[in-house]
């Protein structure tokens, strides 16, 4: 389940990426209404919602969706180099997302 869930966000970031080397634009979701964002409010919660990695998740993710976004809309201004800086920021958080989900289950109590 859950790696089937950093796919998606892997994917939503590919998506990001294609339209900053020129593709189509890409399909924003809010972070409350991906699969990830419905994990954290329902199931997440409940197995994991006590545990400090899971609150870090929570945060990590929003903030991955608000750099997304900002990535498309600096774009679309012309403005290349802060975009880049965005979807940098956005691949660091990914992968500190990716690390925490797939170890969440180790710290669980």
């Amino acid at each position: 389940m859950l790696e089937a869930i950093v796919l998606a966000h892997l994917r939503y970031l590919e998506n990001v990426e294609r339209f900053m080397e020129g593709g189509p634009e890409p399909a924003l979701t809010p972070p409350t209404e991906c699969s990830l964002g419905r994990w954290l409010a329902g199931e997440g919660r409940g197995a994991y919602g006590h545990l400090p990695a899971f609150q870090e998740v929570v945060s990590l993710h929003e903030r991955f969706h608000s750099l997304t976004a900002e990535a498309v809309s600096l774009k679309q201004e012309g403005k290349e180099a802060e975009a880049r800086e965005r979807m940098n920021e956005a691949y660091r958080l990914f992968g500190r997302i990716e690390h925490l989900l797939l170890r969440l289950d180790e710290e669980r109590l």
